[in-house]
Parts: C-alpha cells; structure tokens; sequence
C-alpha cells in the first residue's frame, strides 16, 4: 500500500456523515424559518378549529345570553391566558359573550372573501398593545346567527414554538446521538459491504506473477462502475502474457540457435594454432549469449527451483573451476569456509552462475597477478575478496545495474553484477559492495541468500551456539 494512500472506505464514511448532518441542518432551518414565517397562519388553522368547538359548545340562556356548557378541556386558558373569546349577535354585532383579557381592536365586521363564513385577522390587543392573531367564524345558535371570534397572542406563539426548542435540544439529544451512531455504523456497513469486491480484486491482484499471467480478475459481484476498469486490467494481462510467451518463445528458439554454434565454433578455434585471440572472443561471445539468456529467464519470472543448498559445497566446486582461470592469469583463488556448513535456499544453478560472475568481475578488472578469496559467512553470504584497487563510493553504487562499466577499456559488456542481482532479487536476497576491511587494499562484492529452516525444527539451520552443528 503507498504510504499516505487515502481511505476509500473512510472517505465515504465521512462524506455521507457531513451530508447526513447538513441535510440535518438545511431541513432543520427550512422547517424552522417555516414556522417562523407561517406561525399566523398555522395559529389561525388552530383557531379556526377551536372556534368549531366552540360553536358546538355554545347555548342559549333564558335571559336571552350566551353561555358556553360545559367547558372544553381548554377553558381554563379563557380565564387570565392565552386566549380571548368573543361571540357577537348578527347583524347588529352585539356581544352576547365576552371571556379572557384579549380582545382584539377590530369590532367592525371583515369581509368575508371567499364566502365561507370564516375570516382570520391581525390586530392589536385592546389593553397591553401586543400583536394578536384572530379567527372569526359564522354559526347558526338556535337558529340565530352568531359571530365567534377566538383570538391569541402571536408573542405566546413564539414563547411557545421556543420552548418546544429548547425542550427538543433537552429531552431528545440522546435519541439523536442513538441514532447518529446508528446511522455511522450502517453507512460503514454499508461501505464494507460495496467495497468488498474491490478488496476481492486487489487480493486476486496481489496473487499474480509473471508466472500466472493466463489468470485474469474476478469480474462477478463486481459494482458496474469498477467493472470497466476490471475489464481493462485484464486486457492488458492478456497483452502482457502474449508478450511473456512471445520473449519465453525468442530465449529458447536464440538457446538453440546462437548458443551450439558459438559453442562449435570456440572448439574449432581452440583446435586451430595461432587462433588463441579468436578462440577466447567466441568464448565471451557464448558466455554474453548464455547470461543475457538467463537474465531474460529471470525478469520473465521463469519458476526457480528452490532447494536447500550448502554454501561451503557449492562455492567449493566453483572455487574449483574457476582456480585454473586465477592461475592463468597470475593470481591465486583460496577458499574460506564457515566455522560449520551453511546450508541456504535457492537454486544451486543460479547461485553457481552469481559465484561465477563475481570471480568473473575480479578476473577482469582486477590487477594482473591479483589473489581473490571465496567467503562464506554463516549468515548466508557469498563474499568475493579482491585485492585490487578500492572503488569510489558513488560509482560503486550503480556497479549492480546492467550495463554499467566503470573502465571502458576492459572487455565485458557490464552484465555480469547485474545478474547477481537479479538472481539475489529472485531468490529473495540481496547484493552489496564495499572496500576491504582492517585499512587492506581491495573490494568485497557478496551475495547473501536466505538460510535454510533446519529440517528438525521451524529455526535457521546455523546456530549462534558454536556447539550447535
């Protein structure tokens, strides 16, 4: 995963919950600024319905009044309250009831618009000045014709539509906060749960190697909006295993056709006196042939054959094969082996041809007469000793890349360290560089592969125990 890779999941998470909360608030303040704006007409719908109760609840006395039998649950508000009651006698307009301490400034009749016999005013309150509301509605009273006018104080209104606010804010916050934990906890569910084929395709991904190209992802259950992506991902590793059959094709095909005739051709030179220059170029011909061959093999992700190997034995007989080419050339080879055998895992071919190219690398760029040392390490390093001039620190860190050659007049073409490298990458090791230690004249390339699990337990097979063999 790269380092400070945002979350897809907690991305989501975290945007459905600021879209949660402000269509929370936005909802929140319309509903608000609704009963705000439309807090008269909403009263006069109520007032309107109360004045209905109040005509059903009206009869006539024998002195010829007004009495309202028996009293609705909300009388008591008639008294010193909120409310204000007047019923009128038509068409004179005579008050025949008169209750509560509000009383609207209007006595006048409204006109009645729309002919339904209900009219709703504003007006100002006859005693205190404050903003009243008012609704007005014609009734039959033993078949007279009554005017009820039920008024309310629009400052009640808001004292009252502020304490359902308050009282929302202080009774109902758990509840929200409830349900806000169970929204979070359903919108990471849900995340999870549209997220997990994308985490399928990644683990399948993840999975691939050059090996495995003719695998392709899983396209079932996969969200429509990924499913062009998984289409082209495996389009392309469709490309890429055609290309990789196509270079596995072109190794053996060049195996077979530059590699015996290089081969045949060295054995002529080497029959032919005076031919000793041309013998030796047909040898270096076939060895570049025979390592850009298995380099190819390597990138390409060709299966390994991973085995357990004793260091000492296999740099033993490279050291072996290899001594005659130092004594041609005036040096000398020696072997340092480990207190006790070094057994590591990997492919004795492969760890051979490293060996190989090291020795190689000292033959040809260290000094005429120089002595090499073969070292094996019980850490599962391979080191390569020369007594050569040291190397600069900033060349000698692109020594492993292809093609790098320090000293152009040297024959080579700057392969070899880097098919070390290759082969530690392969074999999950790793390669390094550095000059002679205790002040000696020289440099130390090594190759250190994985130890080996000791075959009688889960641990490495070399102990730190110096009785441990």
């Amino acid at each position: 995963m790269t380092r400070g890779a945002r979350s897809l999941s907690r991305a989501l998470v975290v945007r459905c919950f600021v879209v949660y909360l402000l269509s929370f608030a936005v909802i929140s303040a319309l509903v608000l600024l609704e009963f705000r704006l439309g807090a008269e007409a909403i009263e006069g719908r109520s007032l309107f319905a109360r004045t209905a109760e109040v005509a059903d609840r009206l009869e006539r006395t024998p002195d010829g009044g007004v009495a309202l039998r028996p009293p609705g649950p909300w009388a008591a508000d008639l008294g010193p309250g909120p409310f204000g009651l007047v019923v009128r006698a038509l068409p004179d307009r005579r008050p025949l009831l008169v209750a509560g301490t509000l009383r609207p400034d209007v006595d006048a009749a409204i006109a009645d618009d729309d002919g339904d016999g209900d009219v709703f005013l504003t007006a100002i309150d006859r005693s205190s000045g404050a903003r009243l509301v008012a609704a007005r509605r014609t009734a039959l009273l033993g078949g007279v014709p009554v005017e009820i006018e039920l008024s309310r104080s629009v400052e009640d209104l808001l004292t009252l539509f502020a304490t359902v606010v308050r009282l929302w804010f202080e009774k109902s916050w758990p509840y929200f906060v409830a349900m806000l934990a169970l929204m979070l906890a359903a919108i990471h569910l849900t995340v999870r749960t549209t997220l997990a084929p994308v985490n399928r395709i990644a683990d399948a991904a993840s999975a691939m190697g050059a090996d495995t190209l003719g695998r392709r992802l899983p396209g079932e259950g996969v969200p429509r909006e990924v499913q062009p992506l998984v289409g082209a991902i495996n389009d392309l590793l469709g490309r890429l295993d055609a290309a990789f059959a196509a270079q596995r094709r072109f190794n053996a095909n060049a195996a077979h056709e530059l590699k015996t005739p290089l081969a045949v051709l060295a054995a002529s030179l080497a029959r032919a006196p005076g031919d000793a220059d041309l013998a030796a170029i047909a040898r270096q011909s076939g060895h570049a042939v025979t390592q850009l061959l298995r380099l190819a093999d390597i990138e390409a992700g060709v299966a390994i054959d991973r085995r357990r190997i004793v260091l000492d034995d296999l740099a033993a007989e490279v050291a072996r094969d290899m001594a005659p080419a130092f004594v041609v050339a005036g040096g000398d080879l020696a072997l340092c082996r480990a207190p006790r055998p070094v057994p590591v895992t990997g492919d004795a071919v492969l760890v051979g041809i490293a060996l190989r190219n090291l020795l190689d690398n000292v033959l040809v760029h260290a000094p005429k007469g120089s002595r090499a040392c073969v070292r094996v390490e019980e850490d599962g390093t391979l080191a390569v000793e020369d007594d050569g001039e040291p190397l600069d620190v900033d060349a000698a860190r692109t020594l492993f890349d292809p093609f790098v050659r320090l000293d152009r007049g040297r024959p080579g073409a700057g392969l070899g360290l880097s098919i070390v490298r290759q082969i530690a990458v392969a074999l999950d090791g790793e390669t390094g560089w550095r000059p002679a230690a205790d002040g000696r004249r020289g440099n130390v390339f090594r190759i250190r592969l994985p130890l080996a699990a000791d075959p009688a337990g889960d641990g490495p097979a070399v102990s730190d125990d110096p009785g441990a063999r």
